[in-house]
């Protein structure tokens, strides 16, 4: 008899040739992983100082309303890869009430439940900042692959 597995899968949620100005892109992730790997693909900075914050958002009535639960660390360089993994929820010892996390600044890591709605955000800063190019994936992360 065979198993059933999910194979994790990463998935571009956010693609843009450039980006110089704070920008969101909505998204639905999948509600049913144990973990989730993101990753943040940044190219070929211009400007002066430029600087770049993403923050992972969630949202508790459906997209009306946002708050930022994890952040990646400031991008003041151009070629950069950052990468990060939250588990499904709160862990042991992280407490009942987080406050709330700013959408720039250092890195921020929480363990927070998805939302069926959830955002992106990339927060721009400098002097005519420009970044060539933009992504943001995520994997899927489930116990023993299984179903």
């Amino acid at each position: 008899m065979g198993s059933s597995q999910k194979i994790p899968q990463w998935k571009k949620y956010w693609s843009s040739p450039a980006i110089g100005a704070t920008a969101t892109q909505t998204i639905h992730p999948p509600l049913d992983a144990d973990a989730y790997q993101w990753m943040v693909v940044i190219a070929t900075d211009s400007g002066t100082s430029p600087t770049i914050d993403v923050a992972l958002q969630i949202s508790p009535d459906g997209g009306t309303t946002f708050w930022s639960v994890s952040r990646f660390a400031q991008v003041t360089t151009s070629d950069t890869t950052l990468y990060k993994v939250h588990s499904n929820g709160p862990v042991t010892g992280q407490a009942a009430a987080v406050a709330t996390v700013a959408d720039t600044g250092g890195v921020v890591e929480t363990n927070f439940t998805p939302t069926e709605t959830m955002r992106i955000k990339a927060t721009i800063g400098g002097t005519s900042p420009g970044f060539a190019t933009f992504e943001v994936w995520m994997c899927p992360v489930y116990k023993h692959n299984a179903l």
